[in-house]
């Protein structure tokens, strides 16, 4: 008997065979609308759809290659499928930034993002300054190191989940369009 769930468009998602197939826009930006950042420890509700915006946005702003700046927006689109963890959790259970891994790679296969070790770590490098801005924003203890410049405005409001989901497919869809 296959393991899978059900994801939001209908999809059988299988979690121990995963499919390009399976992928679908319209799920990772409903449940990345739905999950909150953070494990749920920020003041207000945030969600991984939102902090993606940020990314994207930011590096919009930097004039950031192309494949970089759409790799900001799907960063943590297998979060959809397999949920948030917090990084620090994340370093304890080596199977899972595993499983996290294929699925990204098929996610970024899937969207047309192609990544070089420097892209990478640009991309890593927006993340980080986006967590500083949330962390300053959003929590109730301050930041870990001096503020990073940033290009773009960021935006930490609580909205309504549908806007925030149909933003994000609104961003992906321009993303998309760049790439052909």
């Amino acid at each position: 008997m296959s393991r899978h769930f059900i994801t939001y468009s209908g999809k059988h998602f299988d979690i121990d065979c995963f499919s390009i197939d399976n992928i679908v826009i319209e799920d990772i930006a409903h449940a990345l609308a739905f999950i909150c950042r953070g494990n749920g420890h920020y003041k207000r509700f945030y969600s991984v759809a939102q902090h993606l915006l940020n990314c994207y946005w930011e590096a919009k702003a930097r004039s950031y290659p192309t494949n970089v700046v759409n790799a900001c927006l799907l960063h943590d689109a297998s979060e959809a499928y397999l949920s948030d963890i917090i990084s620090d959790i994340k370093s304890r259970i080596p199977q899972y930034s595993v499983i996290e891994n294929e699925l990204m790679d098929i996610i970024y296969t899937k969207f047309g993002v192609s990544l070089s070790k420097s892209d990478a770590s640009l991309v890593k490098e927006i993340d980080e300054i986006v967590l500083w801005y949330e962390f300053v924003n959003l929590h109730s203890r301050p930041s870990w190191s001096a503020e990073p410049k940033i290009y773009s405005q960021m935006d930490f409001m609580t909205r309504p989940l549908h806007e925030i989901e149909n933003a994000f497919l609104d961003e992906l869809h321009i993303a998309e369009r760049m790439l052909v």
